[in-house]
This record gives C-alpha cells, structure tokens and sequence, in this order.
C-alpha cells in the first residue's frame, strides 16, 4: 500500500499523462469453505438461548452500537462464560474453515 501511495504521488508530481505501471504479483485468495454459524444461531443449535429470545436480544440491540453478546449479557439471557464458550467455538471454526487457493511464490 505504501509503495503505490509513493507511486501515485511520484505519477502527480511528475505531471505525466500515463498512470503508474503496478508489478505483477502473484494472485492468492483465501476464502472460507463453509460459513461460519453467527452467535445468535450458534447459541440457539446448543440450546443455550430460544428463538424468542434472540429476536428480543436483537430488537434491543437495533439502533445501538453494542454487540450481540454484550446484549445478551446484559439482559441475562447468557452468562459471560457461555458468550466466552460461543465466541472461542465460531473462532476456532473459521481458523478451520479458511483453505488456501492458488499459489504464491516470488
């Protein structure tokens, strides 16, 4: 990002009617094999939470900038060991899911 920043001021001083040429770099992607399960879902799939009360937790939750799981702690619905629980369990699964495509080599 710095090197085309440098490239882009270098291309406007220089007054110079032809965009910087960019080097050639490998193409890779990362993508996740399967979606990983948001909280409110996971939370529903181990019987920790009802579908009732997630939609509560999501009413009180619109217009607000806290997360789900603050809500949810708030209102008692969960305890700060289960959100703990169910945040390591969604992280753990997308550190599972991510598969390499392509190449990279310089």
């Amino acid at each position: 990002m710095v090197v085309i920043g440098i490239s882009l001021m270098l291309w406007a001083a220089s007054g110079q009617p032809d965009k910087p040429k960019r080097q050639e770099e490998p193409e890779l992607s990362l993508t996740l094999a399967e979606p990983v399960p948001m909280l409110g879902e996971m939370l529903i799939h181990y019987d920790r939470l009802s579908r009732d009360d997630l939609n509560r937790a999501l009413d009180q939750q619109r217009g607000t900038t806290k997360r789900l799981g603050q809500v949810l702690v708030e209102m008692a619905l969960i305890t700060p060991s289960v959100l703990h629980d169910m945040l390591e369990e969604q992280r753990s699964r997308k550190q599972r899911k991510y598969r390499w495509r392509g190449e990279y080599s310089r």
